[in-house]
Formats: C-alpha cells, structure tokens, sequence
C-alpha cells in the first residue's frame, strides 16, 4: 500500500484500480469476490469471464496502472485480474 501511496504521488501510473477480494473476511455471508464480478465492476461489459479478461488488459496495456488486490484467498481468483503486457503475454 505504501508503495502505491508513492507511486500515485509521484504521478508514476495512469490510473488505480482497488478492490478488496475478500479471502480472509470472517463474514460466511460475504465469501470470497468472484473475478468475474471485480472485472465486472471494473468495466460494466462482457459477462463472459473470458471476454472480460481480455478486454481488462487491452484497456491496461497503454496506460500505467496500478491494480491493488487486497486480501486475496488464492491465486485463482487473483490471475485473472493480472494486467498482463509483460513477455509471456505478447504472442
């Protein structure tokens, strides 16, 4: 968090995007964020997870973005919500 502070002061990124996912809230009531539905609230268009994935990193991929995921429960449910742009991306 700290060093997104930094980097949003010192104007290094274009655009944030926070969201809580929720992996340790101790509310049964309200399990663990979906990505779907993060990427949902991120950009309101496709339902499909697949289409919002590759909708979400083309929007990121000419900007300088910092995307916190707080409170992750597992990797699953954080990839999807990757930016992506680095090599292993560019095919």
């Amino acid at each position: 968090m700290h060093a997104g502070h930094l980097m949003t002061r010192e104007k290094a990124v274009d655009r944030v995007l926070f969201v809580n996912l929720r992996g340790l809230h101790s509310d049964p009531g309200e399990p663990p964020a979906d990505p779907a539905a993060v990427l949902d609230g991120f950009l309101r268009l496709p339902h499909d997870l697949a289409a919002r994935i590759a909708l979400y990193r083309d929007r990121l991929v000419r900007v300088r973005a910092l995307v916190v995921l707080d409170n992750a429960a597992s990797g699953e449910q954080v990839r999807p919500l990757l930016p992506g742009g680095g090599r292993a991306d560019r095919r």
